[in-house]
């Protein structure tokens, strides 16, 4: 296979491989892991291809940028979370607070525990900052922007098997779709657009 054709299946199996659901296909993992929201990725791909130094990539012959549609899968609202002190003790202190006691100890992990947490939660943001940053870099490229992304009333995990939440989430979806016509009207003006 030559190396600018890329497999549907394969890509859908490398961008699904979430640790603790799926195995890595290949020496791939699940792009969330990194990237939730890809749109700065695509933008950058996009720029790097067009800008780069074979004489097929120059800015050019490339083809312009036309409209850029973000889809997300849902979101809930941000639960606020107590701040936690990632700061570890030195090993001094740490032997004063195993003497103490041992409750002491799991406050010290619990609090890196939610640090930690945090921290992914933050880096894998699918909105709020990731589409801020998108929406911004295509309005100085004066290319329209649009994210999809309907808001659910609660944080459904990828492992829910549970049919009421699942069909709450698929009812709030398709209201969100119809509250959204006049954009998905535009957005597919601007897609088929010639």
């Amino acid at each position: 296979m030559d190396n600018t054709e890329q497999l549907i299946w394969e890509t859908a199996r490398s961008t699904s491989a979430a640790p603790t659901y799926f195995h890595p296909y290949k020496q791939y993992f699940d792009g969330g892991l990194l990237s939730c929201n890809p749109t700065l990725d695509v933008l950058t791909e996009i720029y790097e291809f067009n800008t780069g130094p074979t004489p097929k990539q120059n800015a050019a012959s490339a083809p312009s940028l036309k409209v850029v549609v973000s889809l997300g899968c849902g979101h809930s609202n941000s639960v606020p979370v107590p701040v936690p002190d990632p700061i570890m003790p030195d090993i001094t202190q740490l032997l004063d607070i195993i003497n103490q006691a041992a409750d002491k100890i799991m406050h010290v992990i619990a609090d890196d525990y939610k640090f930690c947490k945090e921290v992914i939660e933050r880096v894998t943001l699918s909105h709020g900052p990731p589409t801020n940053r998108a929406r911004a870099w295509c309005g100085m490229m004066e290319v329209p922007f649009f994210r999809l992304s309907p808001l659910l009333s609660e944080n459904v995990p990828m492992n829910c098997v549970d049919e009421q939440t699942i069909k709450k989430m698929v009812e709030e979806t398709k209201a969100y779709i119809g509250e959204n016509k006049a954009t998905i009207k535009k957005v597919t003006e601007l897609l088929t657009k010639k």
